[in-house]
């Protein structure tokens, strides 16, 4: 069989789309196995149809890893710009699979062994080497981060630069850089050079900051440094976050109530919840927590999924539970729609202090079908005998 009708690439392609969407990702590796005569097929297409597809799944980003590494060859990365753009697009998932996964050391262990750098360099695809040293950043390995910053990040601005498509995304990583380390000059100044900004970015920077400053630190950041037209309620919601643990209850209060009641979305009443909770004055907050929360059911039922409500639910709860209202605990309780974990688990944990053997048991069933191994609800789910 020398010659093979292009159709018959088609449809090997079709067939191994057809077996991954009903999950079969075992019998589409075997199959580009099964295929493998070292020539015609499988060819890159194929290949890249099957990792595209199983590292949508984390955990078996290893299998994609090595079964790109198997059919590296069918990729001609020398040759063809159109293979080497596949190639890359096939790498990324792979990456993509490993960070999703937290496995930063076998993410670095595949860059280093299929020397994915030289292929960068030789391509220019400044969107991989981002990614990789994205994984550096979050695998805390600087040292291998500075190396490569200093080999490819140091012109950036130049006008020859050679990722200078992803000149954008290779800020980013810089930023988070500058970020992590608390730097805030730096960050400051390379936003100002970042042509297509959007909110997100800001707020990798704020979760930075959250971690690294303080609350005046992170208010005058917010306020001063992130334009009005890109700031939202997910950088309000870190300051209120910060403000509570550094325990000012009241300068939380005066930026949650500075915001209008229709413009306060879940993220910013999970978080002021959290501190009327954190503060330990339940008999005081107890009536702001139950409006809050009442106004927020109230003007988002329409618009977003009453789960977005059950961390607000939680701390509600919390308040309740520490107050001693217990009556009103369950009725609240009672009237949720869908309960998360952390609920059930606060209820077990009550309704054993009550003695109702039988709610302990309802709670334990419900963990079971979520968490099953005992070691995530026998701090609340012990009863002596």
């Amino acid at each position: 069989m020398n010659i093979i009708p292009r159709l018959h690439y088609v449809i090997i392609n079709e067939y191994l789309n057809a077996i991954l969407k009903l999950g079969l990702h075992t019998k589409a590796i075997n199959t580009l196995r099964i295929l493998d005569d070292g020539k015609y097929f499988p060819t890159h297409m194929h290949v890249s149809t099957v990792i595209r597809s199983i590292t949508k799944d984390p955990t078996r980003t290893l299998e994609a890893a090595e079964l790109l590494e198997h059919f590296k060859y069918t990729y001609r990365t020398d040759r063809y710009s159109t293979f080497a753009n596949q190639y890359s697009e096939s790498c990324l998932c792979v990456l993509h699979g490993f960070d999703l996964a937290g496995s930063y050391n076998e993410a670095i262990d595949f860059v280093l062994r299929n020397d994915i750098l030289k292929f960068v360099e030789q391509t220019r695809c400044g969107k991989l080497l981002a990614k990789i040293l994205s994984i550096l950043l979050r695998q805390k390995n600087f040292t291998l981060f500075n190396q490569l910053k200093s080999k490819y990040l140091e012109n950036i601005f130049s006008s020859d630069y050679p990722f200078i498509k992803s000149k954008d995304r290779l800020l980013y990583v810089l930023i988070n850089y500058h970020s992590l380390l608390g730097e805030v000059d730096q960050t400051t100044q390379l936003l100002s050079k970042v042509e297509m900004r959007d909110s997100k970015l800001y707020l990798s920077v704020v979760k930075q900051l959250y971690t690294k400053k303080s609350a005046e630190f992170l208010e005058k950041f917010i306020f001063e440094a992130i334009p009005p037209i890109y700031r939202n309620n997910y950088h309000l919601g870190y300051l209120i976050r910060k403000l509570v643990d550094e325990k000012q209850y009241e300068k939380a209060k005066q930026i949650f109530i500075s915001i209008p009641h229709n413009e306060r979305t879940y993220i910013l009443c999970d978080q002021y919840l959290r501190g009327l909770y954190m503060e330990k004055n339940p008999k005081q907050n107890i009536i702001e927590a139950l409006t809050i929360y009442e106004e927020l059911v109230k003007t988002k039922q329409e618009t977003e999924s009453l789960i977005y409500t059950n961390v607000c639910a939680y701390y509600v709860m919390q308040i309740l539970y520490d107050g001693g209202f217990n009556v009103q605990l369950e009725s609240f309780f009672n009237n949720l729609g869908t309960v998360t974990i952390p609920q059930l688990m606060l209820m077990a944990k009550y309704y054993l202090e009550v003695n109702n053997i039988e709610k302990v048991e309802m709670c334990r069933e419900e963990i079971k079908k979520v968490r099953p191994l005992a070691q995530n609800f026998r701090e609340y789910m012990t009863i002596s005998n």
